[in-house]
């Protein structure tokens, strides 16, 4: 009873340390890709935080290719909305290379922002099939 209480407790509070965690190395992949970052820079983590700074998150709606504003782009969440029929569309089976069968109607793409301007430069997240069972 008390390892099953310290297990419990344990996974309860290293739960917000893990999504922590998880949320810089998904930033720092973002920041990689952004041309923010050299390829062989090794860059501290509050470094990767200042540099997500300077990204401007914006949600698009694939079908339209326009910037939808419905959601918070910082908070939505592609992989639930993928399984709700709302907000996703079925792939087709000869589109389907990756086996998704759904996808998100709307997906965070990432700005530079350079002060007030933004460059027309898109860092679109890739989901693969092993990454939807992830969170």
């Amino acid at each position: 009873l008390v390892c099953s209480v310290l297990v419990t407790v344990a996974a309860v509070t290293l739960r917000p340390i893990q999504r922590a965690h998880q949320d810089l190395e998904r930033n720092r992949h973002i920041v990689r890709v952004s041309g923010l970052m050299d390829p062989g820079d090794a860059l501290s983590d509050w470094e990767i935080i200042a540099a997500f700074q300077a990204l401007d998150a914006r949600l698009v709606d694939l079908d339209q290719g326009v910037f939808d504003e419905t959601f918070n782009a910082d908070t939505f969440d592609a992989r639930k909305a993928a399984g709700d029929p709302e907000f996703s569309v079925t792939i087709p089976a000869d589109q389907d290379v990756a086996g998704l069968k759904r996808r998100s109607r709307l997906m965070t793409v990432y700005l530079v922002r350079d002060g007030d301007a933004l460059h027309p430069h898109l860092d679109l997240p890739v989901q693969r099939r092993s990454e939807r069972f992830a969170h």
